[in-house]
């Protein structure tokens, strides 16, 4: 793992294992002008530490008296659009030069019935500012650029309102408080537990909000009513030049790092094994407290049988081409990305087509494709899901495997894939001759996977001893 960025060694390493890439990801996206970001996660993942975490240095960098605005946990419209307002008014300013023209921006074009609320959530609002005026002169303020009287009770008249009313009054809003200069970040979690309201109001707040407010939203992509996010709010968010990204899981290295520090010990590897397997796949939160109890030297935490409640379901109605793509990949590490001449070739066999096996198991957050490559969106995944599969039907898979590795003609760079020449070994040592390994090998050398070259040529080694063997006998 390269070093990070100067900007991340600030931040809580216990949270950022295994997160730097992505961290530097996320704010070299934001120095290149994007203000919307979509993280996809997993259960057990740590996700609401991390982006709590990680919002909280961004806004740090971005100016003094940062602004993070916490949207959960909520399920409604109103409820989303509350909470929003709540945290508006509990915000201290001290800039009493921008605030006529602010103000004058956040009332402006409104219809007239809707100023004297306008007016209303301004002296709320301006019931923090440390303007060095009487309240009084807030107040007449707030009047005079309303033009009227102002609603008595803001938080519920705005509550009341129809939904486009108060739509354009939060986003009114979230401006005036944008012009008074204060750097705005809104972080929504959970987007799978918001009703069809509070997600139509995000689209909505995708058009509507300050071109500077940065907007963070977290999904938990394996719960079954995250379906909207990839039908709906994610390319609304792409095509908003978002950023839309997967919060990885903890690697072997990032692990056995964070082992060290927390126990003060070099792991084993069975250790590493144990722990990446316990914890599905290296999700952080439950990492943490198998740490936590392995330094304490305590019983092993709980952690939550996830296969019936996430895979199970995923899985039903999967389509044929889709259940076999799952087979495939489940052989090999959770990791591993296949080139999709590979995947093409390895279902054409089997007269299955890879652009429908894809759609459908990306649909349903399975797999996930990245340029030419396809892999199970979370490592766990393929441990889950090669649970199912008895030796028998093992033995089928590794012997499709093959035909599509032959049909391609056993391209090196296609096959440059971790677990992938070692799982084949035997039936390529066996279904060519030893010049024909030879040369592949050379050419897996030279495509940078050496260990698989000397994997191959270690077992054409020992065939040729044991055919030398035979022979002389």
């Amino acid at each position: 793992m390269t070093d990070a960025p100067l900007i991340l060694r600030s931040m809580d390493r216990e949270r950022l294992w295994g997160r730097d890439e992505i961290a530097a990801k996320l704010f070299e996206a934001y120095g290149n002008g994007h203000r919307i970001f979509g993280i996809e996660c997993v259960s057990g993942d740590g996700q609401s530490e991390f982006l709590e975490q990680f919002s909280r240095k961004l806004q740090e960098e971005r100016g003094p008296d940062p602004i993070i605005i916490e949207g959960g946990p909520v399920r409604t419209e109103t409820e989303l659009i509350a909470s929003l307002y709540t945290s508006l008014t509990e915000i201290p300013f001290s800039l009493e030069q921008k605030l006529g023209l602010a103000a004058s921006k956040f009332v402006a074009n409104l219809s007239p019935n809707l100023k004297s609320l306008a007016g209303a959530i301004m002296k709320d609002i301006g019931k923090v500012l440390t303007l060095g005026v009487a309240q009084e002169t807030i107040d007449k303020f707030a009047g005079l650029v309303s033009g009227e009287d102002s609603a008595p009770d803001p938080f519920n008249d705005l509550l009341v309102e129809a939904s486009a009313n108060r739509r354009t009054l939060i986003s009114r809003a979230l401006e005036f408080v944008s012009d008074l200069g204060k750097p705005l970040c809104i972080v929504i979690s959970d987007y799978e537990q918001l009703d069809t309201s509070a997600q139509s109001f995000l689209v909505a707040l995708l058009r509507s909000k300050p071109e500077s407010c940065v907007l963070f939203i977290a999904v938990n992509v394996e719960e079954p009513s995250a379906s909207d996010w990839q039908n709906t709010m994610r390319p609304r968010m792409i095509l908003r030049s978002g950023v839309v990204t997967a919060l990885p899981e903890v690697g072997r290295e990032e692990l056995r790092q964070w082992f060290g520090a927390e126990t003060g010990q070099e792991p084993a590897d069975d250790e590493l094994d144990q722990l990446l397997s316990s914890s599905y796949g290296g999700r952080a939160e439950f990492l943490k407290w198998l740490l936590d109890a392995w330094s304490n030297e305590t019983a092993g935490p709980h952690i939550p049988d996830i296969f019936d409640a996430v895979l199970r379901v995923k899985r039903q109605g999967i389509c044929d081409d889709a259940r076999l793509l799952g087979d495939l990949l489940s052989l090999l590490p959770g990791n591993a990305a296949v080139h999709i001449d590979l995947l093409g070739a390895a279902l054409a066999s089997q007269g299955r087509d890879l652009q429908a096996a894809v759609d459908d198991a990306s649909a349903r957050g399975l797999i996930k494709q990245v340029e030419q490559r396809v892999r199970f969106s979370h490592s766990s995944y393929a441990q889950l899901w090669h649970s199912q599969i008895d030796t028998t039907k093992h033995a089928m898979l590794r012997s499709v495997w093959y035909d599509g590795f032959e049909k391609i003609g056993f391209l090196p760079s296609v096959a440059k894939v971790p677990g992938f020449i070692p799982m084949l070994a035997d039936d390529i040592i066996n279904g060519r001759t030893s010049d024909q390994v030879d040369t592949l090998a050379k050419e897996l050398d030279a495509a940078g996977a050496k260990e698989d070259s000397l994997i191959l040529h270690r077992l054409s080694y020992q065939k040729e001893d044991s055919e030398s063997e035979g022979g002389s006998e």
